[in-house]
């Protein structure tokens, strides 16, 4: 892709935690930081399991922050601040895409497929040898 799925920490009125926005896909030149008071529209979206094979890829001194996987917990360990549970996705007609998890799973389902397939006709063929 030619961007980034850009979040920024938003400090909601009054409270202590800041809140994560999803703010959707950004071109690389055109990541910039919004000032002052929004009033913002979106929905929550729980954080999900994201499979990534090794540690999450972390530049925690570069700006802007990039990270393989999207985790909470290593973004308010960076930016020392608590953050809510929860991420505001902006609601840009709300258009839901499929999370990179979902591929991967859908993929890992039908090559355990493939190999439960080619493990029964070994064996099926096993079978008939021995029977001759």
């Amino acid at each position: 892709p030619d961007g980034f799925e850009m979040f920024t920490p938003l400090k909601v009125s009054d409270q202590d935690k800041l809140l994560l926005v999803d703010r959707g896909l950004v071109k690389k030149e055109e990541p910039h930081v919004l000032q002052g008071k929004q009033t913002i529209k979106g929905y929550i979206k729980l954080p999900e399991y994201q499979f990534i094979l090794g540690n999450n890829i972390l530049e925690p001194h570069k700006r802007p922050l990039v990270l393989q996987k999207m985790d909470l917990n290593d973004v308010s360990q960076v930016l020392h601040h608590a953050f809510y549970p929860y991420v505001l996705r902006l609601d840009s007609n709300l258009t839901i895409t499929m999370p990179p998890s979902r591929h991967i799973m859908y993929a890992l389902q039908w090559f355990s497929f493939a190999l439960i397939t080619m493990i029964g006709y070994v064996c099926f063929c096993r079978g008939r040898t021995h029977e001759k």
